[in-house]
């Protein structure tokens, strides 16, 4: 993951019209935009929406404690995605990110969280929940290797 940066000066309403307007133009009617403006406590921004009866979400965390520029990377994200789709090569863009961003196989996510192969549900659930405690950036984590552990629990279906 490049260690890019993003620096935004548009208002929290600005991103949140250009959000709707993505969502319009995809006919997506039914989301969840975040409920904060300003609050410089929040690590992570989501975005809830339902697409074809199942809801969804996105979610970025990548900047601590800036909420604006969360929710800009989200919207960024949101228009890529409606773009390629509009041009007709969504398909090509989903393998790329597929490519790139897939988390980590089933038995490299047993090695991520510390487990056997062999684990039961509970003990790869206490493996999952104990490193992300520790590795929390909210905590003195980095954020790099909390989003990998996320992705190892989602891979061995790990629901919290």
């Amino acid at each position: 993951m490049s260690g890019g940066n993003l620096t935004t000066n548009i208002r929290w309403g600005d991103l949140e019209k250009r959000c709707r307007d993505n969502f319009r133009r995809w006919n997506i009617d039914d989301f969840l935009l975040p409920s904060f403006r300003n609050s410089v406590d929040i690590s992570a921004v989501t975005i809830e929406f339902m697409h074809r009866g199942e809801w969804h979400s996105a979610t970025c965390n990548r900047w601590q404690s800036d909420a604006r520029r969360n929710f800009h990377a989200l919207v960024l994200a949101f228009e890529a995605v409606r773009k390629a789709d509009q041009r007709g090569i969504a398909g090509v863009f989903a393998d790329v990110a597929s490519a790139i961003a897939l988390p980590a196989p089933a038995s490299s996510a047993h090695q991520i969280l510390g487990v056997e192969t062999s684990a039961t549900e509970s003990e790869i659930r206490t493996a999952y929940r104990t490193l992300l405690k520790r590795h929390h950036p909210d905590h003195g984590g980095h954020p790099e290797e909390f989003t990998k552990i996320r992705d190892a629990g989602r891979a061995l279906g790990v629901t919290t």
